[in-house]
C-alpha cells in the first residue's frame, strides 16, 4: 500500500465507532515500530484528544461551574432534575465542607481550608 492508502485506510477505520478500543490499541502498539512507529503513536494521540474533546463538550453542555469566591461555588445543571440523587464528594486529602444547598437547577457548595490539591464529586441517580 502507499502512504496515501495506508492512511484514508486509517482514516476510514478512524470514523467508525464500532471496533474504536481496538484499533486505538493497535496503533498505539504500532507505536513502537522503529521508524515509522511516530507516526502510528502520534495518530493514536491525536485521536484520543479528538475522543477527549468531544467528552468535553458534552460534559459542558449538561452543568456549568460557577465561583462565588471564598471557596464557594455553584454546579448549575441545563436541564432541571426532578429524581432523588445522592451527591458523593472526595479529596487527596480530607474535604471539608462548610455548606451544601441542592435545588432541581444547582447544588452550592461551600469549602473550608485547608484544601486538599483535588477533589471530586460524583452524582448518583437513585432510579
Amino acid at each position: 500500500m502507499k502512504s496515501e492508502a495506508q492512511f484514508e485506510f486509517l482514516k476510514s477505520l478512524l470514523s467508525t465507532g464500532k471496533h474504536n478500543k481496538i484499533y486505538r490499541f493497535l496503533l498505539s502498539a504500532l507505536g513502537s515500530t522503529p521508524y515509522i512507529g511516530g507516526v502510528f503513536g502520534g495518530i493514536s494521540a491525536l485521536w484520543s484528544e479528538s475522543e477527549q474533546e468531544k467528552q468535553n463538550a458534552i460534559y459542558e453542555s449538561i452543568f456549568k461551574i460557577t465561583d462565588h469566591g471564598n471557596l464557594n461555588f455553584s454546579i448549575n445543571f441545563e436541564n432541571e432534575i426532578n429524581d432523588t440523587f445522592v451527591l458523593q464528594y472526595y479529596g487527596n486529602k480530607e474535604v471539608k465542607i462548610n455548606f451544601i444547598i441542592e435545588s432541581n437547577h444547582k447544588i452550592q457548595v461551600s469549602l473550608i481550608e485547608p484544601l486538599p490539591d483535588i477533589i471530586a464529586f460524583t452524582f448518583f441517580n437513585l432510579k
